[in-house]
């Protein structure tokens, strides 16, 4: 599993684990599927990647943009996630290293939503955290044996 996964993942189950108003109806969105029904419900999504630049091999610092997406469509979603927008900015305030796991998370911005389609109001507060954290990337050698490997499952 990349680590792009495993932080969508420990945005969802930390979310999870403060008891948010929007109960368990937090996903990645690896697993989510809008559906019109009227609750309350968080996606969190990694929309961009930035990879710092001057090295080739060893630890490279990245720093990844989480979204965490609340959304509802109830008659006062507005004030619901907004509610729930400053519920999910506190879990993150007091908890910037994830565990630690990541060198640093930082709420970026919050965007407000809005859609009508006549029948359904959505409303939306995206939360936008950046998350720096280190990777280690492998040697040349071990390059070689990959691609020597990889050239021969290619047909051309």
């Amino acid at each position: 599993m990349h680590l792009r996964d495993t932080l969508r993942e420990t945005f969802v189950e930390l979310i999870k684990a403060s008891k948010t108003s929007a109960g368990d109806e937090v996903y990645n969105m690896r697993d989510f599927n809008f559906f019109n029904e009227e609750h309350p419900f968080v996606n969190v999504s990694t929309p961009n990647e930035t990879i710092e630049d001057g090295h080739d091999y060893g630890a490279r610092r990245r720093v990844l943009t989480v979204d965490v997406e609340c959304y509802d469509t109830r008659e006062n979603g507005a004030r619901f996630v907004d509610q729930l927008a400053w519920e999910i900015e506190a879990i993150f305030h007091s908890n910037p290293s994830l565990n630690n796991t990541v060198e640093s998370c930082r709420l970026q911005n919050i965007a407000m939503a809005f859609g009508d389609n006549g029948s359904l109001a959505l409303h939306g507060s995206i939360l936008t955290f950046e998350v720096t954290y280190v990777t280690n990337i492998s040697s040349e050698e071990d390059d070689a044996v990959f691609f020597e490997a990889l050239k021969g499952m290619i047909k051309k």
